[in-house]
């Protein structure tokens, strides 16, 4: 009974259970939805459909999962499937796999979409999460944020662009700070990377090297500047991500 939901509770003559989910479909009979006409993508009952849409509503986002119809008809090893649909023009993007050839390929069990995709100007950021079953019975399931699902405005995916990945993987905290600012990188590849801090006429006031390895937070001592408005930049030779921040 691997992969499927029972809510269990007591009664007044003693314990009952009743399925309330399962992780996979047993009927590709019910693959009855059709998202985009003119296609062949269905989606069965239980691809756990979802949309999202940009906060204009000039874009909608669908997400579901499905299995490679290569490896079998029945869908036990999903892949997270994303298109976009353009509202002005009734224009429908390419269906995009976004975990094949990822850590999280065929293994996707739950799908967690946001209901808002963000507008980026001259991209959008697909906000969604993904669970994966484990063997351990304290941790059975797994929560990860899907981190680089950008789109252009064709609904095409966008990859190669370092200020994207960047971008949504260093942060910065505290801001406003009074001194010390701590730098987060999230699981970047291992490298060194130049820290520039600029002021409001574009001076260079404070320049650093340091090297990540992973999930790391690093520190630059901003005690000596100014109080006032700072732009930090984080670069290494792929690319750079500027954020603003304040010294008080």
């Amino acid at each position: 009974m691997q992969g499927i939901i029972f809510d269990t509770y007591q009664t007044s003559t003693g314990w009952a259970s009743m399925i309330v989910d399962t992780v996979f479909a047993t009927d590709p009979d019910d693959a009855t939805t059709l998202i985009d006409p003119g296609t062949t993508d269905y989606v069965a009952w239980d691809d756990r459909f979802q949309m999202s849409k940009t906060d204009d509503g000039s874009k909608i986002v669908y997400a579901w999962m499905d299995t490679d119809p290569v490896l079998t008809d029945v869908n036990i090893y999903p892949d997270i499937m994303v298109k976009m649909y353009d509202v002005a023009t009734g224009t429908m993007g390419p269906k995009l796999n976004i975990t094949a050839g990822t850590d999280y390929d065929a293994m996707n069990y739950w799908l967690y979409l946001s209901d808002i995709t963000l507008d980026k100007g001259s991209y959008y950021q697909v906000c969604m999460n993904t669970s994966t079953l484990q063997t351990n019975s304290n941790n059975p399931v797994d929560h990860e944020f899907i981190n680089g699902v950008y789109l252009d405005e064709t609904g095409n995916l966008i990859s190669g662009v370092s200020e994207l990945s960047l971008d949504a993987a260093v942060s910065m905290y505290p801001n406003p700070t009074s001194g010390d600012l701590n730098i987060s990188f999230n699981n970047l590849a291992s490298g060194n990377y130049n820290v520039v801090v600029f002021n409001t006429i574009g001076s260079v006031v404070l320049n650093q090297s340091m090297d990540v390895n992973g999930a790391v937070v690093r520190t630059i001592n901003m005690n000596e500047l100014p109080t006032g408005i700072y732009m930090v930049q984080v670069s290494n030779e792929n690319g750079s991500v500027t954020k603003k921040v304040i010294k008080n």
